[in-house]
């Protein structure tokens, strides 16, 4: 009775940590421009992408006409080690229409789709989010100690 008590409890406490491993966004962490296009002192016609996530710098960026998604992650600093580039996702906000998209830059990276550059428009939103396995890995300390918990009182369980 006491082990599968033990077991319990420690695989509701793995599963409570995994829970809080994932970060989620709030609107008060979210800083959204109303401004479709502006000019800069060079004349040139630009507007404003929040991109989140894992990028060295994430906030808002300055694009100008014509720019792509390769173009504003490069203005964040480049993408941070395990974020997910299967399924990178922006928000498109027109008018009252919203969209959502989905961009597999691991491709276009990989020059197996050049086709989808996927340009920016205005307020465009682009979250890049960690990887499961990059998750995972950098809590893996934290799991350890948890089976060594389990392990150790396993094994005194067994003693008594």
């Amino acid at each position: 009775m006491f082990r599968e008590n033990l077991l319990f409890i420690l695989i509701l406490s793995f599963l409570f940590s995994l829970a809080l491993g994932f970060e989620k966004i709030s609107n008060s962490d979210v800083d959204i421009s109303n401004t479709t296009y502006f000019t800069g002192n060079d004349g040139v016609i630009k507007f404003n992408v929040n991109i989140w996530g894992s990028v060295r710098n994430p906030g808002r960026v300055v694009l100008s006409n014509g720019d792509n998604i390769l173009s504003a992650i490069s203005l964040a600093g480049g993408i941070l080690e395990g974020a997910n580039l299967k399924k990178i996702k922006i928000y498109r906000s027109s008018n009252l229409n919203r969209k959502y998209f989905e961009v597999n830059l691991h491709e276009i990276l990989l020059g197996t789709n050049t086709d989808n550059f996927f340009l920016m428009e205005p307020n465009d939103v682009i979250v890049i989010e960690e990887s499961l396995s990059s998750k995972f890995f950098k809590n893996i300390s934290y799991y350890n100690a948890l089976l060594n918990l389990f392990i150790l009182t396993y094994n005194l369980g067994f003693q008594n």
